[in-house]
């Protein structure tokens, strides 16, 4: 619970809370479930503060600096956090309709199953930002940065630029993201569906989440070879299914096709031979609906703007070569912390699938484990996604630990280690993230 004399000294006045907020000495700020409603918090320095829960309802949050701040749970609607630092912030599950978020900073920001209905995020930067199950439904997305984004796992689609007529949204190399109706859907389903009937494509295909495995018999490589369908049913309810058959097909477009259904598409990963995808969000409403490069797209059109977006910089060049074992570099925290988050999930996918019974076959791309070292040379090797959850909370919070590290050890099955040493933020905050890059990167 939120601890009543910080809070007061917050509402008393901000400069008054800034100074104490930056103190040398450590100091465990708590405000976990504070009622704050329509409290001008501008300018606030609430860096790592501990929010969740809290009740924020038409606060003034402008210019505010909530980096690495935890936010889960809490409820912002209606609030001003315009030109905020939200960076690496944890907003999963919050009340953030109608908010204004206009210029705000979200990089790396944790919005999973967060309601952003009718929020204006217009000129926001989301880069690498997690919109799992989020809602954006009448969310303005005009000019925002949106790159290493998956929309596709978003509950509804937002307004998009109007630039986006006719284009797809690059989310990586060999993948890009389009907006359709579900008829447009259906449409699409059914032109696969009249492939695979006349067999161009073979039988045998893993049912298992994650990348699809392009271990098909040689054919064209933009064959669509497996649907993945995210659906609904009912108000409650979500399934998810692997799709390589046409007549199974068939029953899921007579279902979504029924005037009172009570099953329908949410999202939909076609993928292709050589292991491209293309992603499918379903809209609510027609306004944005790009059925054409949908379709073109299926129908094997280059995924180029994709591989190009994503070969724009040789992440390499941001790296040292030491000996045969070693690839050295250097990040600030918040990329760094970014990285183990995407191992994090990376692990719990696996458990996943192990859970579920999945036939799963370790790459040499999978982190092993993972080696933080601190300035005491203090060494901590990790293996498990709860473990490395802890680490990254305490790296995110205020208490000094999260000063002293020196440097994350990545290890790969196979290839070699990643060494990088943290350094001062500004130095790197517009370069790429190394970490990701070497994530997907193939052994070397």
């Amino acid at each position: 619970m939120a601890d009543p004399e910080q809070v007061a000294r917050l509402k008393r006045s901000i400069q008054e809370w800034n100074v104490w907020k930056q103190a040398p000495y450590f100091q465990l700020v708590d405000l976990s479930r504070a009622i704050l409603d329509g409290v001008d918090l501008r300018g606030a320095d609430l860096i790592g503060v501990d929010l969740s829960h809290a009740s924020l309802t038409r606060t003034n949050c402008r210019g505010a600096d909530l980096r690495r701040a935890d936010l889960r749970g809490a409820s912002l609607d209606g609030a001003d956090l315009g030109g905020a630092d939200l960076g690496e912030a944890l907003l999963s599950d919050a009340d953030l309709r109608s908010t204004d978020l206009r210029g705000a900073d979200l990089r790396g920001t944790d919005l999973r199953r967060a309601d952003l209905r009718g929020a204006s995020l217009r000129g926001v930067s989301l880069r690498g930002a997690s919109l799992d199950d989020a809602d954006l439904s009448g969310a303005s997305l005009d000019g925002a940065d949106l790159g290493d984004v998956d929309l596709s796992h978003t509950r509804a689609g937002a307004l998009l630029p109007l630039d986006w007529a006719g284009q797809a949204f690059v989310l990586g190399a060999g993948v890009v993201g389009v907006l359709v109706t579900v008829s447009s859907l259906a449409q699409g389903i059914e032109v696969v569906r009249q492939w695979w009937i006349a067999g161009k494509t073979t039988q045998g295909v893993p049912k298992q989440q994650g990348s699809f495995p392009p271990e098909i018999s040689p054919s064209s490589a933009t064959d669509i070879v497996a649907i993945r369908l995210w659906m609904a049913a009912g108000s409650d309810h979500e399934c998810v299914e692997w799709l390589t058959d046409p007549d199974r097909l068939k029953g899921y477009l007579d279902a979504f096709q029924k005037p009172d259904a009570s099953l329908w598409p949410l999202h939909a990963v076609f993928v292709k031979r050589n292991g491209d995808e293309v992603k499918a969000n379903v809209l609510q409403e027609s306004g944005n609906d790009q059925r054409e490069t949908f379709l073109s797209y299926l129908q094997g059109s280059a995924m180029g703007p994709a591989n190009q977006a994503s070969s724009c910089l040789d992440w390499r060049m941001l790296v040292k070569e030491e000996g045969n074992d070693l690839l050295v570099g250097e990040a600030a925290l918040p990329a760094i912390i970014q990285g183990l988050r995407a191992t994090e999930e990376q692990w719990r996918r696996q458990q996943e699938q192990k859970r579920q019974g999945h036939p799963r076959v370790s790459s040499e791309k999978d982190i092993t484990d993972i080696c933080l070292v601190h300035k005491s040379n203090t060494r901590q090797w990790i293996a498990d996604p709860d473990t490395l959850n802890k680490q990254m909370k305490a790296l995110m919070s205020t208490v000094p630990v999260s000063r002293n590290l020196s440097h994350a050890i990545f290890l790969k099955r196979e290839g070699r280690t990643l060494v990088m040493n943290v350094t001062n933020e500004k130095q790197t905050h517009q370069q790429p993230n190394v970490i990701l890059k070497y994530l997907e990167a193939d052994p070397q």
